[in-house]
Protein backbone atom coordinates (compact mmCIF):
# COMPACT_ATOMS: atom_id res chain seq x y z
CA UNK A 1 0.00 0.00 0.00
CA UNK A 2 1.77 3.33 -1.58
CA UNK A 3 1.89 6.11 1.87
CA UNK A 4 -1.16 8.95 1.72
CA UNK A 5 0.33 12.06 0.62
CA UNK A 6 -2.35 13.38 3.23
CA UNK A 7 -3.35 13.37 6.74
CA UNK A 8 -6.26 10.62 7.30
CA UNK A 9 -8.73 10.45 10.15
CA UNK A 10 -8.04 7.19 11.89
CA UNK A 11 -11.60 7.40 13.31
CA UNK A 12 -14.64 9.67 12.37
CA UNK A 13 -15.04 12.43 14.82
CA UNK A 14 -18.55 11.55 16.61
CA UNK A 15 -21.02 13.94 17.86
CA UNK A 16 -20.92 14.61 21.90
CA UNK A 17 -23.88 14.71 24.07
CA UNK A 18 -23.35 16.25 27.79
CA UNK A 19 -25.95 17.32 29.76
CA UNK A 20 -25.37 21.77 30.65
CA UNK A 21 -23.10 22.35 33.52
CA UNK A 22 -20.92 19.04 32.20
CA UNK A 23 -17.57 18.43 31.17
CA UNK A 24 -17.26 17.40 27.39
CA UNK A 25 -14.38 15.56 25.35
CA UNK A 26 -14.36 15.57 21.86
CA UNK A 27 -11.57 13.85 20.53
CA UNK A 28 -9.51 13.72 16.77
CA UNK A 29 -6.96 10.59 15.77
CA UNK A 30 -5.27 11.34 12.67
CA UNK A 31 -2.32 9.54 10.85
CA UNK A 32 0.52 10.87 8.96
CA UNK A 33 0.09 14.36 9.89
CA UNK A 34 3.53 15.54 8.95
CA UNK A 35 3.74 19.36 8.69
CA UNK A 36 0.02 19.55 8.56
CA UNK A 37 -2.12 20.95 11.66
CA UNK A 38 -4.99 19.90 13.19
CA UNK A 39 -7.74 22.87 13.94
CA UNK A 40 -10.53 22.27 16.13
CA UNK A 41 -13.52 24.72 13.95
CA UNK A 42 -17.15 25.83 14.90
CA UNK A 43 -18.40 24.90 11.70
CA UNK A 44 -21.89 26.84 12.42
CA UNK A 45 -20.20 29.58 13.11
CA UNK A 46 -16.79 29.24 11.05
CA UNK A 47 -15.54 30.15 14.51
CA UNK A 48 -11.59 29.18 14.87
CA UNK A 49 -11.00 27.64 18.61
CA UNK A 50 -7.94 26.23 18.21
CA UNK A 51 -4.61 25.56 15.44
CA UNK A 52 -2.35 22.94 16.11
CA UNK A 53 -1.46 23.42 20.13
CA UNK A 54 -2.63 26.82 20.21
CA UNK A 55 -6.18 27.82 21.33
CA UNK A 56 -7.35 30.96 19.29
CA UNK A 57 -11.29 31.31 20.97
CA UNK A 58 -11.18 33.53 24.03
CA UNK A 59 -13.29 30.97 25.92
CA UNK A 60 -11.87 30.42 28.86
CA UNK A 61 -13.68 27.12 29.27
CA UNK A 62 -11.86 25.57 26.36
CA UNK A 63 -8.62 23.85 26.70
CA UNK A 64 -6.70 21.30 24.77
CA UNK A 65 -4.83 18.36 24.83
CA UNK A 66 -2.75 16.03 22.64
CA UNK A 67 -0.23 13.32 22.70
CA UNK A 68 2.07 11.28 20.48
CA UNK A 69 1.38 13.81 17.23
CA UNK A 70 -1.90 11.55 16.47
CA UNK A 71 -4.61 12.05 19.34
CA UNK A 72 -6.30 15.46 19.99
CA UNK A 73 -8.81 16.61 22.50
CA UNK A 74 -10.80 19.11 22.77
CA UNK A 75 -11.99 19.79 26.34
CA UNK A 76 -15.35 21.79 27.15
CA UNK A 77 -15.18 22.76 31.05
CA UNK A 78 -19.21 23.97 32.17
CA UNK A 79 -20.88 22.83 28.71
CA UNK A 80 -23.40 25.49 28.20
CA UNK A 81 -26.77 25.65 25.65
CA UNK A 82 -24.68 28.13 23.39
CA UNK A 83 -22.16 25.08 22.91
CA UNK A 84 -24.92 23.08 20.95
CA UNK A 85 -23.67 22.56 17.05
Amino acid sequence: MAESLFPRFVEPVTNVTVTVGRDALLACVVEDLRGYKVAWVRVDTQTILSIHHNIITQNARISLSYNDHRSWYLHIKNVQEVDRG
